[in-house]
C-alpha cells in the first residue's frame, strides 16, 4: 500500500515559508493584545466531551465536533472553540484572578466542515477576552483592539466598524413582528447565515 503525502483532508502543511508567513501574523496579534494588557493563555486540545455538549451551539456538537472514546473508555472531544475552556480556567481559578481578566489565546481548533476556500477544518483563531468591568467600555476596548489589529496588517485609512445588538433584534422580532420565541431564532440564525447561503 503506498502512503499519500497529501494531509489530511481540510488541513494543510506548513512549509518553512508558510511559517514565517505564520509567525509574522501570530506575533502582530501578540503585540495588538499585549499593548493592551492581555495576557496569553492555552488550554489542552482535548476536552471532556461534556464541556462542549453543555457550552456549545448544537450545530457544532451535533454536526461539526470532532470526538472519540479514548483507552480509558472516555468521551473526549477535540476543541471546536476556545470559549468553553475559558470559562472552565476561569472557573477554576475565578477567586484568585484580577479583575478585569484580560486574556487572549491563538488556538489550534477542530470543526467537521465541508473544506472550502478560506475555511479548513482544521484552523487558528485569535481570541481577545474581556471578563468584568462596565460592558460597555469592554465592548470598545475589543471594537478598538480589532482596529489597531488591522492597522498593524497594514490597514490604511478609514476603517469601518458595524455593531448589532441582539437585544434590540430580540425587541424587533417580539415586539414589532410578534414572532413567537422559537421562530425568532430560526430568523436569528438565518440571518446569521445570510453571508454563507445568501439572500
Amino acid at each position: 500500500m503506498t502512503l499519500s503525502t497529501q494531509p489530511y483532508k481540510g488541513t494543510r502543511d506548513f512549509f518553512p515559508d508558510d511559517m514565517r508567513i505564520r509567525n509574522w501574523c501570530f506575533a502582530k496579534m501578540r503585540q495588538v493584545a499585549e499593548s493592551y494588557g492581555y495576557q496569553e493563555y492555552d488550554g489542552p486540545l482535548l476536552e471532556p466531551f461534556e464541556l462542549y455538549a453543555a457550552k456549545t451551539g448544537e450545530e457544532i456538537v451535533n454536526q461539526q465536533l470532532y470526538s472519540l472514546v479514548d483507552r480509558g473508555d472516555r468521551k473526549v472531544a477535540l476543541r471546536p472553540e476556545m470559549t468553553p475552556t475559558l470559562a472552565r480556567m476561569v472557573a477554576q481559578k475565578f477567586q484568585e484572578l484580577p479583575k478585569p481578566i484580560r486574556w487572549y489565546s491563538i488556538p489550534n481548533c477542530w470543526r467537521y466542515e465541508r473544506p472550502q476556500r478560506g475555511r479548513l477544518r482544521e484552523f487558528w483563531q485569535l481570541n481577545v477576552d474581556l471578563l468584568g468591568g462596565d460592558p460597555i467600555l469592554a465592548d470598545t476596548e475589543i471594537l478598538s483592539i480589532s482596529t489597531d489589529l488591522i492597522r498593524s496588517f497594514g490597514g490604511k485609512g478609514k476603517i469601518a466598524v458595524l455593531v448589532n445588538n441582539r437585544r434590540l433584534m430580540d425587541h424587533f422580532f417580539a415586539e414589532e413582528l410578534k414572532l413567537a420565541p422559537d421562530i425568532a431564532s430560526k430568523v436569528a440564525k438565518a440571518l446569521d447565515a445570510r453571508a454563507k447561503v445568501g439572500e
